[in-house]
């Protein structure tokens, strides 16, 4: 059973590594697991796990869904609570906010690591990222700030910002993050609301 915050995010991330998925009996023990009082305060070895479980993909976000039907999830990230089995207000999106923002995160580890991808575009775009942890961290937080408490990208971008600083993101990757928070909204509104044909838009 894990014994501490940090041992239980690195079972997560070792079993989402391999392919494996938890025992029964230990995903018993990680429920009635006392890890200590939340919100958990961050280690190093807590956001290295972390970020390995979201470069995981699929795995990963199976991962994060353990943790989040122990309850254990906003423990981690108190700014998880509001967003948690959140319904979407609009036709575009096909989950609840949580799990919008999960399976984000999951298909863009996939392109990153070249998975399922199957097109050219996204390839040469994957093999340009130079920093992959601040692009999975701004997918699993895009929509953090979907809470019905104002304008989403508003409240996101705080939010995402309380999270960040409390993981101890590093200052380039925790701003590149916030950016794609930020700004997640430029391309669909572009591409649905603009003249794509337009060389200066383009440019």
């Amino acid at each position: 059973p894990p014994a501490s915050p940090e041992s239980a995010l690195e079972t997560l991330s070792a079993l989402a590594r391999s392919g494996s998925s938890p025992a029964a009996g230990w995903l018993d023990a990680l429920e009635s697991a006392d890890l200590g009082d939340p919100p958990f305060e961050w280690t190093e070895r807590m956001r290295s796990a972390f970020l390995e479980l979201l470069a995981a993909g699929e795995r990963g976000a199976a991962g994060l869904e353990v943790l989040d039907r122990a309850g254990l999830l906003a423990a981690y990230l108190p700014e998880w609570a509001p967003v948690r089995c959140r319904p979407q207000r609009d036709p575009y999106h096909r989950y609840t906010v949580d799990m919008h923002l999960t399976r984000t995160a999951a298909i863009v580890a996939d392109q990153l690591l070249g998975r399922d991808v199957g097109e050219e575009t996204l390839t040469a775009a994957a093999a340009a990222v130079t920093d992959p942890d601040a692009l999975l961290l701004g997918a699993f937080l895009h929509d953090i700030g979907k809470t019905g408490e104002g304008k989403h990208v508003e409240v996101g971008a705080r939010a995402a910002a309380s999270v960040l600083e409390r993981m101890g993101v590093g200052q380039p990757t925790r701003e590149a993050a916030l950016f794609l928070v930020r700004e997640h909204l430029l391309l669909s509104d572009t591409a649905t609301r603009r003249d794509l044909s337009d060389p200066n838009l383009v440019l």
